[in-house]
Formats: C-alpha cells, sequence, structure tokens
C-alpha cells in the first residue's frame, strides 16, 4: 500500500486543493493519503476561518483519508519550522511514501539544486548571506538575494512565490533528514496565492477569504460537497487579527510591569519587544502591527510573534521542542471511514497518536510543551469564536476525532 502524504492548512479546502489532491493521487499511483494540517491558528499568525476539526473532515469528504494536527508552534511559525516539524512528522509514521506539494513552478531540477544549498549551507552561501543580512533585509529577502548571487539572477522570480518557498523547505528538510520520502511537485493551477479576486474555477485562498470578510457568495470557489459543513462559519463574521486586540493590550501592560524578568520569544527579538512596549495604549491589533513594521521585519512575521507572545511561547521552551527531533505525538483530527491506514500508522509509528485526548498524557518534557500550546490555542481559538459569532465549541480534551464517510 503506498500512501501520499500532504502538508496543508486547508482554510478553507477549496476547488485547487482538490486539483492537488487529485494530481497526487494520478501522478503517484498511491492508494491512500495523509494530511499534516495546520490547527486553529496559522502559519500568518491569524485564527483559521473554521475550527481545525471542521476543516479537517471536509478534506476527509473530499477524498484525505487521515488528518492530524501540525503542532501550533510550528503551524504559526517560520517557513523552516513549519516544514520542518510537519516532514518530521510524516518521516515517524513510517507509513509515507511521497510528499506532493504544490508551487508556482514547474522547474523540479532548480528547486532540488536550491534545495541542496539550504540543507548543506555551503561556506559560499553562508558567507554571502550574513553579508547580506548586514544591509539590513528581512531575513526572507536576505536569503533570495544570496541564493541568487550563488545561482544567478534566473532563480530570483522563482524563489520569491509563496507556494515555492514552502517547496523549497519540504524539500530542505527531506534532505536534513535523508528520508526515503520522496518529493513530488504539483505545479500550482490558475490562481497566485496573494490573488484577490475570485475566479470561475479555481480561486486562491486569500481571495476566498477575503470575499468572506465581505459577505460575498464563495459558493463556486469551494467543493459542493464540503459546503453545507463550513457553511456556519462561511456566513459568520471572520475572525481576525483584531479579535486579539483586547486581549494582546491587557498582555502588553502586564509585560510593562515586569520587563525585567524577559524571556525570550520565538520570532521576537529584542528590537521588536522593545517597539511593542513602547506602543500608546489603547491601540487595535492592527495598529501595533503597523506600529512595528520596520524595513526588515514582514507582517508575516510580526504577526506570528504576536501570537507566541499571546500564547506565551518561550524561545527556550521551543529549543527543547525543535533539538528533541520536532515530531513528539499525531493529533488524530477527521479519518475516513474503513480506511486501511489507520491500522498501519498504529502499527508503524513512532510517536503516540492521540484519538482520546482526555487520555492523553505527555511522556517527555518537550510533548508536554507542545500539548500545553496546542490547548492554549484551541481555547483562545474558542473563546474568540464565540464572542464573535456564538459558535460554541469544545475545548481540546473534550474534542473527539471526526469520522467521515467514505
Amino acid at each position: 500500500m503506498s500512501v501520499i502524504g500532504i502538508i496543508a492548512e486547508y482554510n478553507p479546502f477549496h476547488n485547487g486543493h482538490l486539483y492537488h489532491l487529485t494530481e497526487s493521487y494520478r501522478i503517484t499511483g498511491a492508494d491512500s493519503s495523509l494530511c499534516i494540517m495546520g490547527g486553529d491558528f496559522l502559519q500568518r499568525g491569524l485564527p483559521a476561518c473554521a475550527d481545525k476539526y471542521t476543516r479537517a473532515y471536509t478534506s476527509c469528504r473530499m477524498g484525505v483519508d487521515i488528518v492530524i494536527e501540525l503542532p501550533v508552534l510550528y503551524a504559526a511559525g517560520s517557513a523552516s519550522d513549519f516544514a520542518m516539524g510537519a516532514v518530521s512528522m510524516l518521516e515517524a509514521f513510517h507509513a509515507v511514501d511521497y510528499l506532493c506539494f504544490g508551487a508556482e513552478t514547474d522547474d523540479y531540477a532548480a528547486l532540488d539544486q536550491i534545495s541542496k544549498i539550504l540543507a548543506n549551507e555551503p561556506e559560499n552561501y553562508w558567507e554571502t548571506l550574513k553579508d547580506v543580512l548586514k544591509e539590513g533585509l528581512s531575513y526572507p529577502a536576505a536569503r533570495e538575494k544570496a541564493l541568487t548571487e550563488c545561482l544567478g539572477p534566473s532563480i530570483s522570480s522563482m524563489i520569491c512565490m509563496p507556494n515555492t518557498i514552502l517547496a523549497l523547505e519540504y524539500m530542505t528538510a527531506l534532505k536534513k533528514l535523508d528520508s526515503n520520502i520522496r518529493p513530488v511537485l504539483i505545479p500550482r493551477k490558475e490562481s497566485m496565492y496573494h490573488e484577490h479576486d475570485l475566479r470561475e474555477t479555481i480561486s486562491s485562498a486569500s481571495a476566498i477569504r477575503e470575499a468572506l470578510s465581505k459577505n460575498l457568495d464563495i459558493s463556486k470557489a469551494v467543493p459542493a460537497e464540503t459546503y453545507e459543513k463550513m457553511e456556519p462559519f462561511y456566513k459568520a463574521p471572520q475572525l481576525n487579527g483584531d479579535d486579539m486586540s483586547q486581549l494582546l493590550a491587557y498582555l502588553i501592560m502586564q509585560k510593562k510591569e515586569a520587563a525585567a524578568d524577559s524571556e525570550p520569544i520565538p520570532d521576537m527579538n529584542e528590537g521588536m519587544m522593545n517597539r511593542l512596549l513602547k506602543i500608546t495604549l489603547p491601540a487595535s491589533y492592527s495598529e501595533i502591527v503597523s506600529y512595528m513594521k520596520t524595513r526588515n521585519l514582514t507582517q508575516t512575521r510580526i504577526q506570528r510573534a504576536l501570537l507566541h507572545f499571546i500564547l506565551g511561547m518561550k524561545e527556550s521552551e521551543r529549543n527543547i521542542v525543535v533539538q528533541s527531533g520536532y515530531a513528539h505525538y499525531g493529533n488524530l483530527l477527521a479519518i475516513r471511514e474503513k480506511t486501511a491506514l489507520t491500522k498501519i500508522l498504529k502499527e508503524n509509528s513512532v510517536i503516540p497518536l492521540i484519538s482520546k485526548k482526555s487520555n492523553f498524557i505527555p511522556d517527555t518534557r518537550a510533548a508536554q510543551i507542545l500539548w500545553s500550546y496546542d490547548k492554549k490555542a484551541v481555547s483562545l481559538y474558542n473563546q474568540m469564536l464565540f464572542q464573535k459569532t456564538g459558535i460554541r465549541l469544545p475545548n481540546e480534551l473534550n474534542s473527539s476525532v471526526l469520522s467521515c464517510p467514505g
């Protein structure tokens, strides 16, 4: 039995995701599929359009056999942590044959060449990167410039595209882990990642979320089979960063009083923290992000850092987790009925699979840290959702794996 691995956010699952899943099956000839999916908060540091269990169910409804959560430390982390966390989990299951991912290019050879440099960091690349960082560029921009100087200008347009950046991180992670999982490139079709207009067939997730925020009809952009399950979220007011304004302001006030007792936060350096503590309150989340924006900081980086701050993440704890190997458990979200993959995972996985949430007791410090963050993220998301929409969801310990017909 051959198995496809997919890493996604499905925020929401749309026609482009269905195309990607169908093509993955067609190209590989695989029998089954497993998705590592970001939970209630995603890589932009913002809340998802629906909770993780509902989104997982919709992907199973469309053909994914099992959906397992990517812990929030990685799901809302840097591209490198996002990829290493997810790929390490796929590797730990000892059941996945292919990692299928999208990109804005079909040049696999170029991606392979670039990922070799990122995995091995040869001296000429590392020295160039250090020099470029001194120019005050953000890390992503500096890395793009260093790679271009090492490999030539022909790659510059390729490596700045969002899906291609993640594709490179996946291929780099596979090389660092010396994995036998085979990478499979699925070129992106039609809509680009940041396009803001809905299309007739395949629209970007960004365009769909923007349409939802404007109460526009997105029924043609998502599979009809999933619309009913997602309809309460599609028709409800959409969560956004400003829904965290009150909590963020309160935590900033607390931090100002305890600034001397400062513990580094993932994605937030000292300069960012100093700037955060200089903000004049009252201020909205959007105003705080705008105030913190500088030439060498992307908005996404700031949003991630603020989420880490809100969830009480610590750099020292992140280091414990990643130095222990990234993969520490698999939190099951949704499973297609009668899939044979469940048995294979239970037999082969070297990390525990969580089905009965209330019974799970992490057996390592790293797992304790990850599980603590994941439970906090669910509680925060559920409270925000309830306050804005009236939708009431159970906490993580009272949640159940969703079973999907199929």
